[in-house]
């Protein structure tokens, strides 16, 4: 299965950006808060994977910080 998200994050700069990605992960908050990548059972990937997703995505290495991800 593949979930479709809408992932807002701050560049190096401090602007608010969105990329969209398909992952065969749920995005989800763990007990501590922080965003996790999960299968069906459990937290299989840290908030930083998914940045690395993203700036892969992206074709870009600077730092970003994730505001949110939503379900499309």
């Amino acid at each position: 299965m593949a979930y479709h998200y809408r992932i807002h994050y701050l560049n190096r700069y401090g602007i608010n950006q969105h990329i969209e990605l398909t992952l065969p992960y749920l995005i989800m908050r763990d007990v501590q808060g922080d965003l996790c990548l999960f299968d069906q059972q459990r937290c299989i990937g840290s908030e930083q994977m998914l940045e690395l997703m993203i700036r892969q995505k992206g074709g870009f290495d600077e730092a970003i910080s994730i505001i949110s991800a939503h379900p499309l």
